[in-house]
């Protein structure tokens, strides 16, 4: 048998949400998100398994990106919001946008940088006959629709009184809070002075994201 993570995973997430006495008031709401984007995901998956058999045009593809990592992003973009507001705020769509820009860039590193460049071996998607935007639009115009995009959220972002600044501090962020276990792996990203020193860490990586 495959052992993926995922699907111990999100049975987790659910029983961390309902479970152990009185859940939150925005638990169901939460939910339901987690709910109905992983079975978007899994329709996405089986979108893509399906077109290494057969090419798919702009509609197809656009269907495939937007019930897969567009889902993702959507659901992280709305239950954000769930949490910390009690509502949605109709984010998803903006979180919709932001997870096709993602793909589309995502796409486009496959085709135009290394494999030192992005961490994985280049080219893999598109020598696979992969469905993507940029193998049917061209390179151009792909970058194009991911800018239209992202200046979309931005609009959205500023109109509600958000400023969206450099996502560089996402792995400050995530040595915010390092599970013990992956300490002297994360050590790699931080600054040579706090290095073995987890709480020296924990508080530089917290200042980073306070200045940003």
């Amino acid at each position: 048998a495959i052992f993926d993570p995922f699907h111990q995973l999100e049975p987790l997430a659910f029983k961390h949400l309902l479970g152990g006495g009185k859940p939150h008031p925005s638990a169901p709401q939460l939910a339901s998100v987690l709910a109905s984007n992983a079975y978007l995901m899994v329709e996405g998956q089986a979108l893509d398994m399906e077109a290494e058999n057969r090419p798919l045009d702009e509609a197809a593809v656009l269907e495939l990106q937007g019930s897969k990592t567009a889902a993702l992003i959507a659901a992280a973009c709305v239950g954000g919001a769930v949490a910390a507001t009690g509502s949605g705020h109709n984010f998803y769509p903006v979180g919709h946008k932001l997870g096709l820009a993602f793909q589309i860039a995502d796409d486009l590193l496959d085709l135009t940088a290394n494999t030192a460049q992005i961490g994985k071996r280049a080219g893999k998607d598109s020598a696979a006959g992969k469905a993507t935007l940029p193998a049917l639009v061209g390179i151009d115009e792909a970058r194009r629709r991911a800018d239209a995009y992202c200046d979309e959220v931005k609009g959205v972002a500023a109109a509600n009184g958000v400023q969206i600044t450099e996502l560089s501090t996402h792995l400050q962020g995530q040595l915010v809070a390092v599970n013990p276990a992956y300490d002297e792996l994360f050590d790699g990203f931080a600054p040579a002075s706090v290095r073995g020193k987890p709480q020296a860490r924990q508080a530089w990586a917290t200042e980073q994201v306070k200045l940003a």
